[in-house]
């Protein structure tokens, strides 16, 4: 009977000694299993904060050519953490674009109604833009609200669909964003409009063909302008409060009115060693396969110039 109770004591002891063991060990184990995640979301801010996750590109583009397989290509090779290249195309030309690998491409109508996007008449301040840039004035626009239709990264480029990469670029230097820059103060052109809209009219001519983006700030950037409205609603009410004595021609840029207020709110790197050439925007090109072998004798030429990391080759 001793030797009963004495193995039904030790049994018992030893099955509490593996609970009590398992319970140590399953808290710390819990402690660990909660340091890791909670390590892991602080490193996934971190990255966030550092700018280590890859940049979405927007291109928006009015044909099809191997120019703008080259501009593909040149993002591909040399932009420093390239992630999707989003390509905005004429519903016309849609299956022209999908023929470009690695790229995902989008009918214009995806992102804004162009028919319900006026650009025929007169706003109501008495401004209307030229008739042979209202083409021009819609491909702002498309760009401006691509980020409500297309889901992009936190941080993503605009991209001109005739600017062509040739040297290894990084958007941020120590943390801060790069904004280059063209020569000399912007002028009026874009400066009118963009005060109507924004309140400020920017200091920097940074019209240079591409350009990093925030998301959020370009969604506070909107909501100022727009409110609560959203797509073709927001594109008409960007147009709409342009005023009578902005140039027809040139009264809208996405890149100087995201730039004057990205840099009334943040600090930014304005950056003058960053240059480019660009082919007479009068005379465009048909972007020929001719057409690419000047512009490929271009990138050569340019390619000796240490501070020419782009080259623009106009095409209609």
């Amino acid at each position: 009977m001793r030797k009963r109770k004495l193995r039904w004591s030790l049994t018992t002891y030893m099955v509490l000694l593996i609970a009590t063991c398992l319970s140590t060990w399953s808290a710390r184990n819990w402690y660990r299993n909660d340091v890791f995640r909670s390590s892991i979301t602080e490193f996934a801010k971190e990255v966030d904060s550092k700018h280590w996750l890859k940049y979405d590109v927007v291109i928006v583009s009015g044909s099809v050519t191997c120019v703008l397989e080259l501009v593909v290509g040149g993002i591909r090779r040399f932009l420093s953490r390239s992630g999707t290249i989003h390509i905005v195309v004429p519903d016309e030309i849609l299956l022209q674009c999908l023929d470009i690998e690695a790229v995902t491409c989008h009918r214009e109508t995806q992102i804004l109604a162009r028919d319900s996007v006026n650009l025929t008449s007169k706003n109501s301040m008495g401004w209307q833009g030229t008739s042979t840039r209202t083409k021009w004035y819609y491909q702002q626009l498309l760009k401006l609200l691509a980020y409500e239709r297309i889901e992009l990264s936190s941080d993503f480029f605009l991209w001109d669909a005739d600017n062509i990469l040739i040297k290894p670029y990084n958007p941020f230097v120590n943390g801060v964003t790069r904004f280059p820059i063209r020569g000399g103060t912007p002028s009026n052109l874009y400066s009118i409009a963009t005060r109507a809209l924004i309140g400020v009219h920017g200091q920097n001519n940074v019209v240079v063909h591409q350009m990093l983006l925030s998301k959020m700030s370009l969604r506070e950037m909107l909501e100022h302008i727009c409110g609560h409205r959203h797509h073709e609603s927001c594109a008409m009410h960007i147009l709409d409060r342009i005023p009578q004595d902005a140039p027809p021609n040139g009264a809208l840029s996405e890149y100087h009115l995201y730039f004057a207020w990205y840099s009334s709110n943040h600090h930014v790197l304005v950056d003058s060693d960053i240059k480019y050439i660009r082919t007479d925007p009068v005379n465009k090109s048909n972007g020929t396969s001719e057409d690419c072998i000047r512009t490929r004798e271009l990138i050569r030429t340019a390619s000796t110039d240490k501070h020419t990391y782009m080259v623009v080759y106009e095409v209609s």
